[in-house]
């Protein structure tokens, strides 16, 4: 007999981190950013100007490495972007 575990949809919380909701929402957001940045072939250095931001954070971004932003950083640089979101 196989053993298994029925996930969540978040490995965030399925590996018990706190916030999970959060921290989930922030990668999804992160990455429809770096989806739009690679198909409008936008450099790490004009990401940076559009976005106003160094270029190491940046890179950051495009990483996943999250910590330094918000939600609502996340949603403001989509609008940077030229994207529609409403609250």
């Amino acid at each position: 007999m196989l053993d298994y575990t029925i996930i969540s949809g978040n490995i965030f919380q399925d590996l018990g981190f706190a916030n999970a909701e959060e921290k989930l929402a922030k990668v999804k957001l992160a990455s429809v950013i770096a989806d739009i940045l690679e198909q409008q072939q936008i450099t790490h250095q004009e990401a940076g100007e559009v976005l106003d931001l160094e270029v190491e954070k940046v890179n950051n971004l495009i990483n996943g490495i999250l910590k330094e932003f918000t939600i609502e950083n996340l949603l403001s640089y989509l609008i940077k972007l030229g994207q529609n979101v409403e609250y």
